[in-house]
């Protein structure tokens, strides 16, 4: 009898680290749902104001310098930007949650790891956690879809995988699938 006990919490364990690290379980705007208006600065000057982008499907990627998960999405959110910023159709703009410390600005961090890194889509440091709260990011990344009709279509938690091309199929799949609906 020990030993069925021993599977059955193996079995809960596996289930509650799969649940806990899925995609879409740990907070984010629900699908299906308005997505909330944003109004904020760009860090390359202007400002992005969600609703200015009505009949756009437009990605929200909540990440931070000091995120490992971020830090490998990042390069196929470029592809992905590359491949749409002139069509007109799809907007990707990325949220900063970096802090910075006592001796680093938050935005010279963000600036330096953006060029490092040889990242050119628009970025919107979000110091006060405004944007985060308003879609309900509770962890890092978070890839917030929201379709032209304004409407929440898919919101992604957690990296989805390392393969870059994968991860490059999977979003501009996640745009195609807005843009359908």
């Amino acid at each position: 009898m020990s030993h069925l006990r021993d599977i059955a919490i193996i079995g809960l364990i596996i289930y509650v680290v799969f649940t806990a690290f899925s995609p879409g379980n740990d907070g984010g705007p629900p699908e299906g749902q308005p997505a909330p208006d944003i109004q904020a600065s760009l860090m390359s000057g202007g400002t992005f104001t969600l609703s200015e982008h009505s009949g756009k499907v437009v990605i929200l990627d909540f990440w931070s310098t000091t995120c490992g998960p971020c830090r490998r999405s990042l390069p196929a959110l470029q592809t992905v930007y590359e491949k749409v910023k002139d069509g007109g159709e799809v907007e990707i703009v990325s949220v900063s949650l970096d802090k910075g410390n006592r001796q680093q600005n938050p935005a010279d961090v963000v600036t330096r790891y953006m060029k490092k890194n040889t990242l050119s889509f628009p970025v919107i440091l979000d110091l006060q956690n405004a944007l985060a709260s308003a879609y309900t990011v509770e962890s890092i990344p978070t890839m917030v879809i929201i379709g032209p009709d304004g409407q929440v279509k898919h919101t992604a938690v957690g990296l989805y995988t390392t393969n870059h091309e994968r991860l490059v199929q999977h979003i501009e799949q996640l745009i195609k699938q807005a843009q359908d609906s």
